[in-house]
């Protein structure tokens, strides 16, 4: 998408160039050219803001990762010793359930 915005950005500005230089005077000209400068500028523009988007998008994500690791506890598992989220009742590996006598 950013790309697209990059190369539309410079084909309006490439295209109001020609249309600009075709117009009669130089009125027509120096509009013309302010006038693709500040679309080109927009697309510019758009295109930076996507950059930062992502950026800000894969820093709130590793940030949410080391929330929800810093939250979750393990436990060990007396049997087997596989470390599990404390949210389970047991252990997802061996099934040991803390708390129950196993013969």
């Amino acid at each position: 998408m950013r790309a697209v915005l990059y190369m539309s950005g410079i084909l309006v500005f490439i295209a109001t160039i020609i249309v600009s230089t075709a117009a009669l005077g130089i009125f027509g000209l120096i509009i013309g050219l302010l006038g693709g400068v500040v679309i080109a500028s927009l697309f510019f523009g758009l295109a930076e803001a996507l950059d930062k988007l992502d950026d800000i998008k894969s820093r709130l994500s590793s940030q949410d990762e080391k929330v929800k690791k810093s939250l979750s506890k393990t436990v060990k598992c007396t049997r087997c010793q596989h470390e599990y989220d404390d949210s389970y009742s047991g252990c997802p590996n061996c099934a040991f359930k803390p708390g129950r006598e196993y013969k």
